[in-house]
């Protein structure tokens, strides 16, 4: 979609040049969201029917779009400004 959208010349770009806020992200991705993710899940079926800890796989949806919009700095947005943050995505995208 990227290339469709920007081009070539800006994939291109956005490859060869690498900044540490991008490297620390694909790191915290890498480390912290897939290893204990699957470490977390991987423990929960150890000791848990398949049957009952499936439906938490329900949650990572809910999960990703809360980060989204409230992210590493989600603890310093009031529940308020959260609140109209979400309706503000809501009713745009219907």
């Amino acid at each position: 979609m990227s290339l469709l959208v920007d081009g070539v010349d800006a994939n291109i770009e956005a490859l060869t040049n690498w900044s540490w806020s991008a490297l620390a992200a694909l790191a915290y991705l890498v480390v912290l969201a897939t290893l204990v993710g699957y470490g977390i899940w991987a423990t929960l079926l150890r000791h848990y029917p398949a049957s009952t800890v499936a439906p938490f796989s329900l949650l990572v949806p809910v999960v990703g779009d809360r980060d989204g919009l409230g992210g590493a700095w989600g603890s310093a947005w009031s529940g308020r400004t959260r609140r109209r943050a979400y309706r503000a995505r809501w009713t745009a995208s219907t």
